[in-house]
């Protein structure tokens, strides 16, 4: 159970009279008075991923079971453990008819645990549970409530969260970092009268929530909960979703979902304390709680977030032709250049980074198949340096530039008598032997997905 002083800092909302969890309830006068039987309850899935937490597993299990929300799918992962997690979780789920225990052989990582099983979670929305976190009781019915009455929807919401140590004991009183760094899309909810809203959701409730919601669209830093606090949509989960490979995920799904789900559809945040974040000495990421102006990291983890950002730009540069469709061209350059920005922006250009600069040239011919040469050079020039593009261009071309793009990298300087000159000079370019002009350099190849790069990332002393 939470100690009492993190129970007394979470606010749970005071609940309405029971209703019958049959329907959503219609507010407004509009709709037909038989339109309850319209209107089901998405089915949620909480997924637990444990690794080794023998210690907490039970509480964050309790508190999954405790939700208000009835429609709920529970599964719980044992991703390998080698301590007595199995019979904990065992004795805690009991003959709990919603859940499901799925034990992993190994130690996959939590996003490896969660790519491993994401084809047998069928719930509409869904949260990743950390195996050392407690959920609050209203913390499903809050985050689904937010879903359904945003003037918008959104690929996920997040809530804020109380910090607290090992023994359950408060630390902080909220996520420092949480929705601190830019001003969100619009604030609020749908008008109480002209949205769907949840039986266990009261009219005091859903006025606090629509005091504390915000909307985030577009690319963004980090802004959200961490955790346990992020509730996703399962139809964008599906377009990030990968297929396991023949190797370990040791990182945090949320490191992975959270700014990929943000550059897709955005997200919500519910500045309330739904959920509360454990700290301790097994902790892989949070070395001390969050203090505004300070890392949080350990020196380790920090080392491994460019690494975790190429890895993000990787799964990109895999599906350019899929993600140019659902972002537009220049939203997809924009997305590139936020998952890059943890390598260090120089003038806005992102500053040399020779495993980053590899990544672009091995992903070159695949990039250049989606956008074609002349746009791919004007994204690349947005992000690079123009010693750093030309060093993308001699690697995907064998060592050498081609004349006619060492022209086009010219006109893209910009200017009329450039762009003028520029055109005069690639008709006299067509006339030239092909062997002058470039045109027969080697050209780029199309590298298959074994041989792109495929960063390792470490084990974690965490699921």
């Amino acid at each position: 159970m939470l100690g009492r002083a993190v129970s007394e800092a979470i606010e749970v909302s005071t609940r309405g009279s029971p209703k019958e969890f049959g329907s959503i309830v219609p507010t407004t006068g509009v709709w037909a008075a038989d339109s309850r039987q319209l209107f089901k309850p998405p089915l949620v899935s909480l997924v637990l991923i444990n690794w080794n937490y023998a210690a907490y597993v039970g509480e964050a299990i309790r508190s999954i079971e405790n939700q208000d929300y009835p429609n709920l799918e529970i599964l719980v992962v044992d991703n390998g453990s080698t301590d007595a997690s199995r019979s904990v979780i065992a004795d805690c789920v009991g003959d709990n008819g919603r859940a499901r225990i799925i034990h992993l052989e190994k130690n996959l990582g939590q996003l490896g645990a969660f790519l491993d099983v994401f084809s047998q979670i069928k719930g509409d929305f869904l949260t990743v549970v950390d195996a050392d976190d407690v959920l609050c009781p209203n913390f499903v019915s809050s985050h689904l409530q937010v879903h359904l009455a945003l003037p918008r929807s959104v690929a996920f919401t997040s809530s804020n969260v109380v910090e607290m140590a090992a023994d359950g004991c408060t630390l902080t009183g909220g996520y420092a970092g949480f929705g601190t760094t830019r001003e969100p899309l619009n604030r609020g909810l749908r008008p109480i009268d002209a949205a769907l809203r949840l039986p266990t959701i009261s009219e005091a409730d859903y006025l606090r929530l629509d005091q504390s919601t915000c909307t985030y669209s577009g690319a963004s830093r980090w802004i959200w909960g961490p955790g346990s606090s992020n509730v996703y949509r399962r139809s964008v989960l599906a377009l990030v979703h990968q297929p396991p490979k023949q190797r370990s995920y040791f990182r945090a799904v949320d490191s992975y979902l959270n700014p990929l789900c943000q550059i897709l559809g955005g997200s919500a945040l519910i500045d309330r304390h739904l959920s509360a974040y454990r700290i301790h000495d097994a902790n892989y990421f949070a070395a001390r709680e969050s203090v505004h102006g300070l890392k949080k990291g350990r020196l380790r983890i920090m080392k491994r977030l460019n690494q975790e950002r190429r890895e993000l730009i990787h799964f990109l540069f895999q599906r350019p032709e899929l993600f140019r469709a659902l972002l537009s061209s220049r939203r997809f350059w924009d997305a590139v250049y936020q998952l890059a920005e943890g390598l260090g922006p120089s003038n806005r250009k992102l500053v040399s980074d020779p495993a980053y600069l590899q990544l672009f040239i091995d992903n070159f011919a695949r990039l250049r198949l989606a956008f074609g040469e002349a746009f791919l050079l004007t994204g690349l020039s947005r992000l690079l340096l123009s010693r750093d593009l030309r060093t993308v261009i001699r690697g995907a071309y064998g060592g050498r530039i081609p004349t006619y793009l060492r022209l086009e990298l010219w006109k893209q300087r910009g200017g009329p008598i450039r762009a003028c000159l520029a055109w005069i000079l690639s008709k006299a370019l067509k006339r030239m032997p092909r062997w002058w002009r470039g045109a027969s350099h080697q050209r780029p190849r199309l590298a298959s997905d074994a041989a792109l790069p495929q960063p390792q990332l470490g084990q974690s002393s965490a699921s």
